[in-house]
């Protein structure tokens, strides 16, 4: 599985999908349940959108960090843009 589409523009990450909730909506790929609030089927919802993502960790953790990993080759930019190394990925995974 290709872990990001950009369809439209819009940038999504195959391993995220969202609920019709209108807070906490973004579901890791391995809440495979509908979700406990709205009830939404993770196979009839859209993967999520990377920069949204990006945002719910920063609140989650309270996180500002402006650098990231790339989630293809694992190189270091700034979060939520394009890779600049291997030019498929996002910067969004957690610098450990």
């Amino acid at each position: 599985m290709t872990k990001y589409e950009n369809i439209g523009g819009v940038v999504t990450d195959a391993h995220y999908w969202d609920c019709e909730c209108d807070l906490d909506y973004i579901h890791h790929i391995s809440d495979v349940e509908p979700c406990e609030k709205c009830g939404s089927d993770p196979d009839d919802q859209p993967n999520s959108r990377v920069n949204e993502i990006v945002n719910a960790f920063e609140e989650e953790t309270g996180s500002d960090l402006d650098e990231a990993r790339c989630g293809d080759c694992h190189g270091y930019g700034e979060r939520g843009t394009t890779c600049n190394n291997c030019k498929r990925g996002i910067y969004s995974e957690e610098i450990e």
